[in-house]
């Protein structure tokens, strides 16, 4: 089983901006969408940075991971400087 749940980002990433990483609990695969109330958050990502391992956040909200279901993760960059949030990236990952 995974023992990392890795979210990463690319492009330029500012030293003014962080990013909050939230997650759902495991779906079935056959939901396309989950709605927003379904996220939670697992954890913020320092300036600079490009990557936020949400593994041990995740098993401690949600239990073992479970193979054959689907989480979804939605990203919001944050201004430290204004406190303005970017659209979500939303993605997703099946458990195997």
């Amino acid at each position: 089983m995974a023992t990392s749940l890795l979210v990463s980002w690319s492009g330029i990433v500012p030293f003014t901006s962080k990013y909050a990483v939230w997650a759902t609990p495991p779906v079935s695969p056959g939901i396309l969408q989950p709605p927003r109330s379904a996220y939670r958050l697992m954890g913020v990502a320092g300036s600079g940075l490009t990557h936020l391992d949400i593994h041990t956040a995740w098993i401690a909200r949600f239990g073992a991971l479970q193979a054959g279901q689907r989480i979804w993760v939605l990203v919001v960059d944050i201004s430290t400087s204004s406190g303005m949030a970017s659209q979500p990236s939303i993605a997703f990952a099946d458990v195997t």
